[in-house]
């Protein structure tokens, strides 16, 4: 038997359709810029909290969203989605809500040897342990171990970071960046690059290595595949011994350890945007940028939530 559907109804689908779409896609315009946000997150050895800023303007968004952690044992942060990590004190890592700050799991990885850093990349969660001068490697959703000892054999490892399928590791021992296979820890070059002053952050943006050395007072610019000098002094306005270094969106985030503060420079030229873009910061140790959700945008979430759920129930009518 044929079954020959009224014109009428199909009008009325589409513009039923047509309604929700136009709906959906207003909220979803909404909804863009507030979940893309993006934030700077900062390790504060001093008081030991996790501070949450904008990145564009430098206002606080929360100066301590994660708190209670250990006091001269809050080194490191890593961000990836809506997730954070952190180190509670130097044997374990911790995975809080990067938007609420709320604890996920405060016994995410155990076991450690002195946790001084942490970056995150593919799924992978890569824990620098200066005690004993290893990279583990494990899942970022499930803590689960894939390799505690991805690299070894470190000289007083400081900072490590992740870009184009390699691992870079600022040894503050021996002045040096090693390079390493990220997925099976092989050597590419453990002194990939020499000579620096006192290395404590590195970061790989662009086919570049930024190196902040402690000591030298400086943000250092290197060729991320050669090693070779690209700027040796890239920054040194507004410095002070500076921990850790960070790019996102051709902007370069430096911690100022000895003046509470994170400067803000361009990442192609070095020049300076705002060298106190945060400040009032508690000996900040480590920083990480990254985009998530906001609280304000979860109205916007349940609005289009809301929309999918009509355009279910007209269609079954």
């Amino acid at each position: 038997m044929h079954m020959t559907i009224a014109p009428s109804f199909h009008a009325r689908w589409r513009k039923v359709s047509i309604g929700v779409f136009a709906a959906g896609l207003a909220v979803q315009l909404a909804l863009a810029p507030v979940a893309q946000a993006q934030m700077i997150y900062v390790a504060n050895n001093g008081d030991g909290t996790i501070g949450e800023y904008n990145s564009s303007t430098g206002a606080e968004i929360n100066s301590a969203l994660v708190s209670g952690l250990s006091v001269g044992a809050t080194f490191s942060v890593a961000a990836s989605n809506n997730d954070l990590y952190t180190t509670s004190n130097t044997i374990t890592v911790s995975q809080y809500n990067a938007s609420t700050g709320a604890a996920l799991s405060s016994n995410f990885i155990t076991g450690q040897d002195g946790v001084i850093s942490l970056a995150v990349a593919n799924g992978d969660l890569y824990v620098l342990n200066s005690g004993d001068g290893t990279v583990g490697l494990y899942n970022a959703s499930t803590g689960a171990v894939i390799n505690s000892t991805l690299v070894s054999g470190l000289s007083s490892p400081f900072s490590v970071s992740v870009g184009s399928g390699n691992l870079y590791v600022a040894n503050y021992g021996n002045n040096t960046i090693g390079a390493f296979n990220a997925t099976t820890g092989a050597t590419i070059n453990s002194s990939l690059v020499t000579g620096l002053s006192g290395p404590t952050g590195v970061t790989v943006w662009g086919g570049n290595l930024y190196v902040a050395n402690n000591s030298g007072q400086s943000i250092g610019e290197y060729n991320a595949s050669t090693g070779a000098v690209l700027n040796a002094s890239f920054i040194t306005t507004g410095l002070s011994y500076p921990t850790d270094v960070a790019v996102a969106n051709g902007d370069l985030y430096v911690t100022n350890n000895n003046i509470n503060s994170v400067g803000e420079y361009n990442a192609t030229t070095g020049a300076v945007i705002n060298s106190a873009l945060v400040t009032g910061l508690s000996s900040p140790y480590s920083i990480a940028v990254t985009a998530v959700p906001e609280p304000a945008a979860w109205p916007l979430l349940a609005a289009l939530a809301a929309t999918g759920t009509v355009i279910i129930r007209k269609r079954r009518k």
